[in-house]
């Protein structure tokens, strides 16, 4: 009897650990099996098709109602250099990529020029099928003596780019890493001119209108702020090994090392329903990535966690079955979570959300 009480209370605890987390099934076939060394971005245009963009290559592949991978098309481009550190693509399919340093947009396939940045892209989107890029200054230079500081969203205008947002520094002009911390953010399209910005490194996620600099209304866990840790010894000396090993000359530079943590890794919304954002580890309180369901009407969160370990940044789709999910490493993992599945799933209140004002 004693036996058999254990094997009940083993299954009972089994399915209760299940009722509060999701398990997501691997992508199948070819997006299973196909791996590279290089980036991968999963993203979904507004009809819920979904794509998986090939770092070394710029093929993307169709994602198929089977979880399969279809036959590729080719961004192309005439000069190329790096891979791309960022991936978006637009409502109608056009892609813009944050290509070793430098913004490249593609419509049909082709890439359509650009005016030049002139700022260190972090990340890239588009607001009303626009491309858009968040920015860091490379150092803040005394000739724009703008007092609302300098850009952090910037849309391109005929031969330049124009800020959509500035924000004062967060520190002192040289300290770069610092306001990337702060700066670095996710964009996401909305309707009637509104838009949502997710910070990176904070979990603070704000409510926007395009032509208007400040938020109109803003989610945050705690105070919203950055987490930062203190580069190390070991670290710096990693960096500057690499970047010798890279050919980079050292002898008069000073290395630093970035120490965001992550918060908010990917941010999507159902089509005519709510918002989903991907928590890391830290922020979610595990040793897994969390799943969050923001319902902004209601002004509630709600939390699930994921078998998804997340050990860097994730990219996210929102498909018409689901959300589908891809690690930044081509060598790594691509997941799935269906529409039915996340509905069913037993969500936990993040009583800690506060929505201002």
């Amino acid at each position: 009897m004693q036996t058999r009480s254990f094997a009940t209370l083993a299954i009972l605890f089994l399915l209760s650990t299940r009722l509060w987390g999701l398990e997501l099934e691997p992508l199948k076939g070819a997006a299973a099996s196909e791996h590279w060394d290089a980036p991968q971005f999963i993203q979904a245009d507004a009809h819920g098709n979904v794509y998986l963009l090939r770092g070394d290559t710029l093929q993307v592949y169709p994602v198929t109602k089977a979880h399969d991978l279809g036959e590729p098309v080719q961004l192309e481009m005439d000069v190329r250099s790096g891979v791309p550190l960022d991936a978006a693509l637009s409502a109608s399919g056009s892609w813009v990529l944050n290509l070793g340093g430098k913004v490249r947009y593609f419509v049909d396939r082709r890439e359509k020029a650009l005016p030049a940045l002139g700022w260190s892209p972090v990340s890239v989107g588009f607001l009303r099928d626009d491309p858009v890029a968040m920015v860091v200054p490379r150092r803040w230079n005394a000739q724009d003596d703008d007092r609302r500081g300098p850009p952090l969203l910037l849309r391109p205008a005929h031969d330049t780019w124009s800020p959509e947002i500035r924000e004062v520094l967060h520190g002192a002009p040289e300290d770069v890493n610092r306001e990337r911390a702060y700066r670095a953010a996710l964009v996401l399209d909305g309707r009637e001119g509104r838009y949502l910005l997710a910070r990176q490194y904070a979990y603070r996620i704000e409510l926007r209108r395009l032509g208007r600099e400040q938020p109109l209304e803003e989610l945050r866990l705690a105070k919203g702020e950055p987490v930062i840790k203190k580069s190390r010894e070991a670290d710096e000396r990693r960096s500057l090994a690499e970047a010798k090993a890279a050919g980079t000359d050292v002898s008069h530079g000073k290395v630093s090392v970035f120490g965001g943590v992550y918060a908010i890794l990917a941010l999507v919304q159902r089509p005519g329903d709510r918002l989903y954002a991907l928590v890391a580890p830290g922020t979610a309180g595990g040793k897994s990535c969390a799943l969050d369901r923001i319902d902004w009407e209601a002004r509630r969160v709600e939390r699930l966690a994921l078998n998804l370990p997340c050990p860097g940044r994730v990219s996210m789709a929102a498909g018409r079955d689901g959300i589908y999910f891809a690690e930044f490493d081509g060598g790594e993992g691509r997941y799935f979570g269906s529409w039915a599945d996340l509905d069913a799933a037993r969500w936990a209140t993040v009583k800690q959300a506060e929505f201002l004002p």
